[in-house]
């Protein structure tokens, strides 16, 4: 699984070079969640923020419970 993340987010990272598009900010947020690099995911929902305030996946509980968790460290 963990191999797939790294391909997912070498994927994602490349479309990102040639289309800032809040989709993919999402997505590659929610495969760092996934992979524990919470910092690195929260950076890529803030992002799909600013280019969509109305996002659902960066206004889901996701991006909270992330906040909630670095304010612990």
């Amino acid at each position: 699984m963990e191999g797939r993340n790294g391909d997912a987010v070498s994927l994602l990272e490349r479309y990102l070079k040639d289309w800032a598009d809040e989709s993919l900010h999402a997505k590659l947020a929610q495969v760092f969640a996934a992979t524990n690099m919470l910092q690195d995911s929260l950076s890529h929902y803030q992002a799909a923020l600013r280019i969509n305030p109305q996002n659902e996946a960066a206004t889901a509980d996701g991006p909270k419970h992330i906040e909630t968790t670095l304010s612990l460290f």
